[in-house]
């Protein structure tokens, strides 16, 4: 089997795995984040009530804030462990970014709506 050496996972991922001790690279790409989702079944969100549902879509936003914060300082803190093992660097996104412009621009033409609401979370 051949490999390169590196990755691109995030620190959590990284350490969790222990990926550090067998690869000697890693490029910080911001492409991903662990977020976990909270879903519910149209069927299930229209049987609750107002206050409810209120409530549900008030709890949901502080626990997403809260789940990112706590992401990002444990993120943080285990690159710091990571880096003792491997080589960390940035890789320039906004090329990456100007390169897959026209996909994201065919998509909102499509799904306007769905691309704008994804960007805005995606840079909360």
């Amino acid at each position: 089997m051949l490999t390169d050496g590196g990755r691109e996972n995030p620190a959590v991922n990284s350490e969790s795995q222990k990926i550090q001790e067998e690869q000697d690279y890693m490029a910080l790409s911001d492409y991903k984040r662990e977020f976990p989702a909270l879903l519910a079944s149209k069927v299930t969100w229209a049987q609750l009530s107002d206050a409810e549902n209120g409530r549900l879509s008030e709890a949901s936003t502080a626990a997403t804030e809260y789940q990112r914060s706590n992401a990002t300082e444990a993120n943080a803190a285990l690159l710091a462990i990571v880096s003792e093992a491997a080589k960390v660097s940035e890789i320039n996104t906004e090329t990456f970014r100007e390169a897959t412009a026209p996909v994201y621009d065919a998509w909102r033409e499509k799904y306007c709506d769905f691309v704008e609401a994804l960007f805005t979370q995606s840079q909360a």
